[in-house]
């Protein structure tokens, strides 16, 4: 690295340094570690004005990549800065509708995260195994200025409300129905808005939701592939794209389940993030039973 450059600790510092300075008295500045999807580590700058009890964590990894790319240390605190103003709460969240089950049941969402990948954070909340993934439940509150703002569910939660396992999994899932609403469109209109490639296989199609945000759950929302399946003759293939969407064909000689997987395996290695894989399995959807396994 060179001499001129700053390493990573003494760049979150500086930072922390420059956004202090910046808001003075009118705000508590904090860089906290935060565990993402999958384990992965992150350094979340926290600006928390008077009176505000919430701040969006604005992650700095990416930020110092940006920096020894070339960006000045004066323009990387100016985007952090444009990075805040652009989402900052204008009130205080109320948190007493956290109190009841009740209080938040029209919240409730749900997330498909890997099992393996994410074992040591599982431990910590409530969540139903499914295949090698979890489903696991969160409240989205829509409403704030963070757009698609949402909380995890811990075991401190699920004993405050003093709810069930199958209570709050039949809850979370009728809530998701409402609230991240299932999308399935053909992967070529996918692929034309988003990247300039050739185009797949038309039978291709992609099932994510409204706003795009952990929209791989939507595969396990009743009667959605068992309407696919029927509509496509028979049972269904399952890619895991990431955490946000997954791509269904269907089970033909056409496709070698096998080079499905290892195409699958190549593209979280290369093009995923980390924090947005799902699996490096593929699925297949029983349409006889309306079940859904590993591909063997």
């Amino acid at each position: 690295m060179s001499n001129n450059l700053l390493d990573y600790e003494d760049f979150k510092g500086r930072i922390l340094a420059e956004a202090t300075r910046f808001y003075g008295d009118s705000a508590n500045v904090q860089i906290r570690s935060v565990v993402k999807n999958n384990g992965v580590k992150l350094d979340g700058l926290t600006i928390t004005e008077c009176g505000s009890n919430i701040s969006p964590a604005i992650y700095l990894n990416g930020f110092y990549s940006e920096y020894v790319g070339g960006r000045s240390l004066q323009e990387v605190v100016r985007k952090i800065v444009e990075v805040y103003e652009r989402n900052r709460a204008e009130k205080c969240f109320d948190l007493s509708c956290l109190g009841s089950f009740e209080s938040i049941r029209d919240r409730l969402g749900i997330r498909l995260v890997n099992y393996e990948r994410n074992r040591d954070e599982l431990r910590g909340m409530p969540h139903k195994r499914f295949a090698d993934l979890a489903i696991v439940y969160m409240l989205v509150f829509n409403h704030t200025n963070f757009g698609n703002a949402s909380m995890l569910i811990k075991n401190e939660q699920k004993s405050l409300w003093g709810v069930g396992d199958d209570e709050l999994h039949a809850a979370a899932l009728a809530g998701a129905l409402l609230i991240q609403r299932p999308v399935v469109r053909k992967l070529t209109d996918y692929i034309r808005e988003f990247m300039d490639e050739e185009e797949p296989a038309d039978d291709m199609t992609v099932l994510t939701n409204e706003n795009g945000l952990y929209g791989a759950s939507v595969m396990v929302y009743k009667g959605l592939l068992e309407s696919m399946s029927k509509s496509r003759g028979g049972d269904l293939y399952i890619i895991p794209s990431s955490v946000h969407e997954v791509i269904i064909l269907p089970v033909s000689d056409r496709y070698d389940p096998a080079c499905l997987r290892d195409m699958v395996k190549s593209v979280n290695e290369t093009v995923v993030e980390p924090s947005e894989i799902l699996s490096d399995n593929l699925y297949v959807y029983h349409c006889e039973n309306d079940r859904i396994s590993l591909a063997g």
